[in-house]
């Protein structure tokens, strides 16, 4: 998919940059949890994401050179609608 995002970056003579928040899944799940009822994404669905998620990697494609890795786990503000 993020591929797909570079094609259509260039197609339209757009800069390319990708935002890699890094998040283990265990903070991930903790902080699904403590979301309201209504709110929470299933954990077997959380879990099927996480082992399906591919981190970039510029030494296999040079493409991804222009990633800005982010620490997720260490953030403790929640963004509301």
């Amino acid at each position: 998919m993020r591929h797909d995002c570079l094609q259509l970056a260039r197609k339209h003579q757009a800069a390319y940059i990708q935002l890699y928040i890094i998040c283990p899944a265990e903070v991930a799940l903790q902080r699904n949890a403590s979301r309201s009822q209504d709110q929470r994404v299933p954990e077997a669905v959380m879990r099927r994401m996480a082992g399906l998620f591919e981190v970039p990697d510029p030494q296999k494609r040079a493409w991804e050179a222009n990633t800005i890795a982010l620490d997720g786990s260490r953030l403790d503000r929640s963004f509301s609608r």
